[in-house]
C-alpha cells in the first residue's frame, strides 16, 4: 500500500517522500519502506535550508510511521557515494536514531557521457574491460528501439530470466510498457543479439529537469 507524505513552509512544499507500506494482521506490525526518498533538494534553496528540510522531513517520518503507526522504517535515500551532500545526509539520519542496514547494499553508477569514448572505456574495471572486448570478438550486435516490437522482445527475454532464477520481480514490467503509450519522449528499449537471436535486453528512461516542483496533495507533516 502506497503512502506519500510531504513538508511544507510557508504554503510551499520543500520535501517529499512516497513511502511502501507492508503490515503483519496477526502481530499489528509491519514496515514503512522509502526507495529513493525523500526529495528535499528544490531549486531556489539554498543548500543549507535545505539540510534544515532534510532534518525535518527525517523527523517527521520517523514520528509519522515508527512513532504513530507503530512501523519500522526503513529509508534508502538517493544519494550517491560521490556525491557532496553525502556525508550530511548520513549525518542527519545519525542524528534521528537511523542505524545502517549492514545486510543491504544498493548501489548506482554516475558517468559523465560528455567525455569521449577512449577515456569512458581508459576509466572501465579491469575485469570490465575484458568483458567488453570479449562481447566485441563475439560479434553482439546492439538495436535499439521505441516500438511495441522491441518491448515483446524484452519481455519475451525477461520472462525467460525469471523462469530460470525463480525469481519474484519487484517490478511489474506490464506497466512500464503501459506507461510508454503516454509518454512523450519514448524509453529506449535495448536488445543484444548473438548470432541474430536475442540474448539481453535494458529499458532506459530518460528524465528532464527544468524546474524542480512536488505535486500531489498540500500537507504540512502529514501523510496519505
Amino acid at each position: 500500500m502506497p503512502s506519500t507524505f510531504a513538508l511544507e513552509r510557508n504554503g510551499r512544499i520543500v520535501a517529499a517522500c512516497l513511502l511502501r507500506i507492508v503490515k503483519e494482521r496477526v502481530f499489528n506490525s509491519g514496515f514503512a519502506y522509502a526507495r529513493w526518498g525523500p526529495l528535499w533538494k528544490r531549486d531556489g534553496i539554498d543548500l543549507q535550508e535545505r539540510h534544515q528540510n532534510l532534518r525535518a522531513m527525517v523527523q517527521a517520518l520517523a514520528e509519522e510511521y515508527s512513532g504513530k503507526r507503530n512501523l519500522i522504517l526503513k529509508v534508502l535515500p538517493h544519494v550517491h557515494e560521490d556525491d557532496e551532500s553525502n556525508a550530511e545526509v548520513k549525518q542527519v539520519f545519525r542524528e534521528r536514531g537511523f542505524v545502517k542496514d549492514r545486510t543491504f547494499e544498493d548501489r548506482t553508477i554516475l558517468i559523465d557521457l560528455s567525455r569521449d569514448l577512449d577515456a569512458l572505456r581508459a576509466n572501465l574495471h579491469q575485469g570490465w574491460r575484458r568483458n567488453l572486448k570479449k562481447a566485441e570478438k563475439n560479434h553482439i550486435e546492439v538495436t535499439e528501439g521505441t516500438q511495441g516490437e522491441d518491448l515483446a522482445v524484452f519481455r519475451d527475454l525477461y520472462g525467460k530470466m525469471l523462469r530460470r532464477k525463480n525469481y519474484i520481480p519487484s517490478v511489474d514490467l506490464e506497466q512500464y510498457i503501459e506507461m510508454q503509450k503516454t509518454l512523450k519522449r519514448k524509453m529506449l528499449t535495448f536488445i543484444a543479439h548473438h548470432d541474430a537471436s536475442p540474448c539481453s535486453g535494458a529499458i532506459v528512461s530518460f528524465l528532464e529537469i527544468r524546474q524542480s516542483t512536488f505535486s500531489g496533495r498540500r500537507m504540512t507533516g502529514r501523510s496519505s
